[in-house]
């Protein structure tokens, strides 16, 4: 703002004894900005894809699932309590075998 007026009076078109008017920067500039430029706040407009009682029932077998793994794991490991690092639906590829076996032929190439 201070480059442009001084380039008004350099070229006549602004008096130097003046200096530029900075706006109060408060809610009601704010407002009338809004108000000019038609900008509106943001709206909520999360709607979620699936039903309640789709999304409950999907709940419902991810925790039975969850369950029946910690059970299968104490029955074969001992009461070490099982602990899940993501859960999330990622693909299984992921997680396969074949990454981590890459990864330790990777390991032993480094040495």
């Amino acid at each position: 703002m201070l480059e442009m007026h001084q380039t008004f009076v350099e070229s006549g078109m602004a008096d130097p004894a003046f200096p530029p008017k900075v706006p109060r920067l408060d809610f009601r500039f704010v407002y009338r900005w809004r108000k000019r430029y038609g900008v509106s706040w943001r709206a909520v407009n999360l709607r979620y894809k699936v039903s309640a009682s789709k999304r409950d029932s999907r709940l419902r077998i991810a925790w039975c699932n969850a369950l029946r793994l910690r059970v299968l794991h104490s029955a074969l490991h001992g009461p070490n309590q099982l602990r899940f690092v993501g859960w999330d639906q990622k693909p299984m590829w992921l997680n396969s075998a074949h990454r981590k076996r890459w990864l330790f032929e990777a390991r032993a190439e480094w040495r």
